[in-house]
């Protein structure tokens, strides 16, 4: 079987002087058989099979747009490497970002519903000391200690509480109420001088117009001073007008 011509060479040196017509030479220096490849048999086979898929020579030249296999390749890798598969996984941090505003929420909540107890608190309170012709400046601090709102039948509700913050029961397992404890206030020496009508307290003597004649006198409303002379009051040496 004689030998076949090769397609490319780098000399013609050795090859038939009556073959060496049918080679030419290329820029690079090299010899190429100038044969017609395009009707031989393989060649076009190879073209017939290749008529059929016009979309798959359209999509690798898109691919082409991405770069270089190399390029392709280095970026699948590091996509691989990331658990999110490139892109930045947002979740966590809207997540936290949520979680924050609702606590901020709760505490706004919270405080609204802390000052809206207070105010429940105080309002009961003046209230119930008013009934008694007691002086809210000088009694409502004393009693707002001794009081806690709870919250009953999705109202707010002013309760007595004993020394454990427990509600205070009276002898009939009923509630102590704000009145029953600015009742015993009022009959209390120490704070009976900041009620209308009780005098001055103690044994002070009166003149004819009714006023003290001796010992300190401070004003009804003065509650620094009251709270600052409450020993006194009792004793008599201070004057409540």
């Amino acid at each position: 079987m004689p030998e076949k011509l090769k397609a490319v060479l780098s000399s013609l040196e050795g090859l038939d002087k009556a073959l060496q017509p049918f080679y030419e030479e290329q820029a690079d220096g090299s010899f190429v058989l100038a044969a017609d490849v395009e009707s031989h048999p393989t060649v076009a086979g190879l073209r017939n099979a290749l008529k059929g898929r016009p979309a798959t020579r359209d999509l690798l030249e898109k691919y082409k747009a991405f770069g270089s296999p190399e390029e392709l390749a280095a970026r699948l890798a590091d996509l691989e490497a990331e658990p999110t598969g490139g892109k930045k996984d947002t979740t966590a941090a809207k997540l936290k970002e949520l979680e924050a505003k609702l606590a901020a929420k709760d505490a706004r909540t919270k405080q609204l519903e802390e000052n809206a107890a207070k105010s429940v608190a105080r309002t009961a309170a003046t209230e119930a000391i008013a009934a008694l012709r007691g002086s809210s400046k000088l009694l409502l601090d004393p009693v707002l200690k001794q009081v806690r709102v709870i919250e009953e039948d999705g109202e707010f509700v002013t309760v007595v509480v004993d020394h454990k913050g427990e509600p205070r029961l009276d002898g009939n397992g009923d509630r102590v109420t704000l009145k029953d404890v600015i009742a015993a206030m009022k009959k209390d020496p120490d704070y009976a001088p900041a009620f209308e009508g009780t005098g001055a307290g103690g044994s002070g003597r009166q003149g004819n117009d009714g006023r003290p004649t001796g010992g300190k006198v401070i004003a009804m409303g003065d509650e620094k001073a009251f709270l600052a002379n409450l020993d006194g009051i009792a004793k008599g040496t201070v004057h409540v007008q």
